[in-house]
């Protein structure tokens, strides 16, 4: 795959600003509760989009419904 150059713009500054994946799992295994983890579909901007945001949207809606429920149990 060949990516243009405002790709590979994006894809630098991407990884000079966003945590990877095993810094974000350090850093959740330092607090007292783990919270749970859902992998989404799309990057940090595109999940944003269609077809990645009603994904998305789903996913915290659940964990969202899932959590009031525990509230009222």
């Amino acid at each position: 795959m060949n990516e243009t150059v405002a790709e590979r713009i994006v894809r630098e500054f991407q990884a000079l600003t966003f945590q990877d994946d095993k810094e974000v799992a350090h850093q959740l295994s330092s607090l007292s509760e783990t919270p749970e983890v859902h992998k989404v579909p799309g990057t940090h901007f595109s999940m944003l989009h269609e077809p990645n945001v009603m994904k998305v949207a789903f996913k915290v809606l659940s964990a969202l419904y899932s959590a009031e429920e525990e509230d009222e149990g």
